[in-house]
């Protein structure tokens, strides 16, 4: 994985800067959000042109309109593509490219981390070597879904954001793997069928509970049981019938209908306490699941 002394793409500042220049404005970006395993940003993009320094994360632009005409170069190589909605522009980390942009456009940036990428490698190409393949204008369904998801993400953050970004970082792992490199995934995944023993199971819950109130990453969760990532969210949801930001988020409003069963607690202390991101959030998420507002379900189990 070329990486060389490239620091991760952790701001703006640490991108290619294709959504820097002037003319782009800039709707959200996950600077500010704290995620872990991949950088989002949403805007129109001005038309440009440019050469581009490499970065060490692989970096994935969804065209969320269109079409428009993308010239890249890379490597000495000049191609040209009318790029409709949904295509894809994909650029490996390490890589230096040009490109030019004819006309106004409205995508989904997102960087994927190395290590991320290494990772599903290391679970579903036996660990093989895998180059990450330059991509113009290819669509992919899948990586349009999982852009838009992150959009959704950047202009809206739910509870378990944390959980759910990393789940999301890895399925664009796995469809980069899997449709856009040069890798060859193995025929069987390993440990498939073993499951989580009863102490795994319980030791991941632990975990969750003592940290409803944070915002517990996919990584650390999958270290409580002394298990990969992938291999963790994979049996887990096994275990559980719930990827584990569902199950978070499930734990959260059961820990809220307590509080508001049991004590005097504000509302807006009570989403804090459960890990919410405000009272908003909490009350949009109660009503859904639980069928009434925090206020309403207050209410009825007092009297």
């Amino acid at each position: 994985m070329p990486g060389g002394a490239f620091l991760a793409v952790r701001s703006l500042a640490d991108t290619h800067g294709l959504v820097t220049r002037a003319g782009t404005r800039i709707w959200a970006s996950s600077e500010a959000l704290g995620w872990r395993s991949v950088f989002a940003t949403s805007q129109r993009e001005a038309p440009f042109e440019g050469d581009f320094r490499a970065v060490p994360d692989h970096l994935v632009v969804i065209h969320l309109s269109g079409p428009v005409r993308v010239c890249r170069s890379l490597a000495g190589r000049q191609e040209s593509r009318l790029i409709a909605p949904g295509g894809a522009f994909i650029m490996p980390g390490g890589v230096p490219f040009g490109v030019r942009l004819e006309s106004e456009l409205d995508t989904v940036h997102f960087y994927l981390r190395g290590a991320v990428v290494d990772e599903i490698a290391e679970e579903f190409a036996a660990g093989t070597p895998v180059e990450i393949a330059p991509g113009l204008g290819a669509l992919d369904p899948l990586l349009e879904q999982i852009a838009l998801n992150l959009r959704e993400q950047l202009h809206d953050p739910a509870p378990a954001s944390a959980l759910y970004v990393d789940h999301i970082a890895r399925a664009a792992a796995a469809r980069l793997i899997h449709a856009h490199s040069t890798a060859r995934p193995s025929g069987a995944l390993p440990g498939r069928g073993a499951g989580l023993s009863e102490r795994q199971l319980r030791r991941a819950i632990d975990y969750i509970e003592a940290h409803l109130d944070g915002d517990p990453g996919l990584p650390a969760l999958a270290a409580a049981a002394g298990l990969s990532p992938v291999y963790f969210a994979r049996q887990f949801k096994r275990a559980t019938g719930l990827p584990p930001h569902q199950f978070v988020m499930r734990r959260r409003l059961d820990r809220a209908k307590r509080l508001l069963a049991t004590g005097d607690l504000p509302i807006a202390a009570i989403a804090v306490d459960c890990g919410f991101c405000h009272q908003e959030h909490l009350t949009r998420l109660f009503r859904r699941y639980c069928g009434a507002t925090p206020a309403a379900y207050r209410a009825k189990v007092r009297h």
